[in-house]
């Protein structure tokens, strides 16, 4: 890229700003780098309006056949919103630019023709994914060609970054970082009870079922602990008799911080499987930057966030789910240091200062 700047970038990232790899890996670097002197241009997927409108459908996936039907139009139509509204931005906008910063695909079903066609107007494309999203029927095919065509790319984790590599030389990995200027004031709220916690998106609440057994043990050994699950607000059950003390709370991104401010102790089991050991780990990095114990299945880059007995544990089977929830909770000293810890390196590697550093060097390549 020549020293004259500013530099004009165009970003796409994969849905508005409620979502949070969209939000933490695009949004939260515009005004960063446009205080370093760039033009940053982000063009939204859809509406904050619409999005929220279909957000629970584009994941719903019921049982009853008329109703999938129904919500797969729906879903189409979705599609289609956002296909048109990006096919005329990339004809008519995108050859005025500099970069092209694109996060996952242009459109939510995966990568295909509109990134082809956005070749014709613009090479010089940086590509940025934080999930397993080759594995997607979709991208199995196209992906691979994408990647070939792309000036840079920027994976979120290891796993991810061997995959990229083999066909693309120019791949840098930046994890998902925090704008730790935004928690001042909002760490170690201070609770009676113990707060078990974990956040995320519908979708992966499937992962709550590897600790079902364990947490139903602790919390009948331990009668002051609670469950909180900040998602989508519904209820979830264990058994009844500790349900009364699981609580599903609705997740508003205003909210979210103080949210995750409730817990004491924060987990992200995983499933092993190739989709998963592309995650990014960034729930780990969300309870660590609030100073919280944290507990992960080792799989992944969780493996590499989380040091075991440092700033938290690996947990791989029931047992040891049940043993380390049970030393956190027994003992305070123990789960502040780990917190304080986790903190440290929140500060140290995901903070979203530290990754802007990285960005603004591949930018300057390009």
């Amino acid at each position: 890229m020549p020293s004259s700047c500013p530099t004009k970038v165009l970003c796409f990232p994969s849905y508005p700003i409620r979502d949070a790899s969209s939000r933490h890996r695009i949004y939260n670097y515009k005004e960063p780098l446009e205080q370093l002197g760039y033009i940053v241009h982000i063009s939204p997927s859809s509406s904050e309006f619409l999005f929220n409108l279909f957000y629970k459908i584009l994941l719903k996936r019921p049982k009853n056949k008329f109703k999938e039907r129904f919500y797969k139009v729906l879903r189409g139509l979705y599609y289609s919103h956002v296909f048109l509204k990006r096919f005329v931005v990339i004809s008519l906008r995108s050859s005025n630019y500099d970069v092209i910063f694109i996060h996952r695909s242009l459109v939510p079903n995966g990568i295909g023709y509109l990134e082809r066609l956005l070749q014709k107007y613009n090479h010089n494309i940086l590509f940025d994914f934080d999930d397993a999203i080759f594995e997607f029927p979709r991208n199995k095919k196209n992906m691979p060609v994408f990647l070939r065509q792309a000036k840079h790319i920027i994976s979120g984790s290891p796993f991810l970054k061997r995959y990229a590599i083999q066909f693309n030389t120019n791949v840098h990995e930046i994890p998902t970082c925090l704008k730790l200027s935004d928690l001042k004031n909002k760490v170690q709220q201070k609770n009676t009870d113990i707060v078990l916690g974990w956040i995320g998106s519908p979708m992966n609440l499937k992962h709550l079922k590897l600790v079902s057994k364990s947490i139903k043990k602790i919390m009948l050994k331990y009668n002051t602990v609670q469950f909180k699950i900040i998602c989508d607000g519904q209820a979830y059950s264990i058994d009844n008799r500790i349900n009364h003390r699981i609580e599903g709370i609705q997740w508003t991104l205003d909210k979210e911080i103080d949210l995750i401010d409730t817990i004491d102790i924060g987990i992200m089991p995983l499933y092993e499987d190739n989709y998963s050991k592309g995650k990014c780990g960034f729930k780990l990095i969300q309870y660590m930057s609030m100073g919280k114990a944290v507990i992960c299945s080792p799989v992944g880059i969780n493996a590499n966030i989380v040091e075991h007995n440092i700033n938290g544990f690996h947990a791989s089977n029931d047992e040891e789910w049940e043993l380390y929830l049970d030393k956190l909770i027994s003992n305070t000293t123990k789960r502040n240091d780990m917190g304080k810890y986790g903190r440290q390196k929140v500060e140290k590697l995901f903070s979203l200062d530290v990754c802007l550093k990285k960005i603004d060097l591949i930018l300057k390549e390009m």
